[in-house]
């Protein structure tokens, strides 16, 4: 031609698209439940789009509708997965704090140190099912009391099952209460772990429990033992 410079193919500067690593469907299911977790913990649930998972992910939006069709059952899955490990900690808790013929004011801080320190050790599941009320959509939020009620129930059971219900004097104990009272205890707790884990450590708040909380205490105290056993 008459020596005109052959002009440069126009170049995007915009960093490439990634793309997703072939994974089976339940590992990338998992993948995007925690990106999930993470969005609506750290920035709420109206925050938590399928735009915003993928974003988060770095992947597009069709490799996130693969596993999920939309965000409310994104959700309602995540819930699901959470709720089931919070009670599983719960379980566990109770079970290493259970030994054979413990008074209350042994047993009750035993069990809020346990599960208290498995918050501190696994805290993401908590910091989901533990938001502020509003904080969740009403789907979700009746799910989570759904699984405090489950939460309720066996730790009722277990107290049922383990935990002598009629004093000496022949007065029954109040489980229900008892009960109750552990459980929102412990959920507090767990919020102020949560929010400041170097000022409110499992050690402290164990340690309130068993020295400045009031058990039921004397020949009247609850025992451990089995369901027929009789108080000493």
């Amino acid at each position: 031609m008459d020596g005109a410079a052959t002009p440069e193919p126009t170049r995007t500067t915009g960093a490439p698209r990634r793309r997703a690593p072939r994974r089976p469907p339940h590992e990338r299911r998992e993948e995007v439940l925690d990106a999930a977790m993470r969005l609506i913990v750290r920035d709420g649930y109206r925050a938590a789009t399928m735009t915003a998972v993928a974003r988060e992910l770095h992947l597009t939006k069709p490799v996130i509708y693969a596993v999920f069709p939309n965000f409310k059952e994104l959700g309602e899955a995540l819930i699901e997965r959470e709720q089931l490990r919070c009670l599983a900690q719960i379980r566990d808790a109770l079970t290493a704090a259970v030994q054979p013929d413990l008074e209350p004011s042994a047993i009750m801080p035993a069990a809020l140190g346990a599960f208290l320190r498995s918050v501190a050790e696994r805290p993401e599941p908590w910091r989901l099912v533990l938001m502020p009320g509003g904080a969740l959509p009403g789907e979700l939020a009746r799910r989570v009391r759904d699984g405090r009620r489950w939460a309720v129930d066996g730790f009722t059971r277990l107290c049922e099952q383990t935990l002598v219900s009629t004093r000496a004097d022949g007065t029954a104990v109040d489980l229900e209460a008892l009960v109750e009272g552990m459980i929102a205890a412990a959920e507090r707790y767990a919020q102020l772990l949560l929010a400041d884990p170097e000022r409110w450590t499992p050690e402290r708040l164990e340690r309130f429990a068993a020295t400045d909380l009031a058990w039921p205490r004397g020949s009247g105290a609850i025992r451990l033992g089995g369901p027929g056993s009789a108080p000493a």
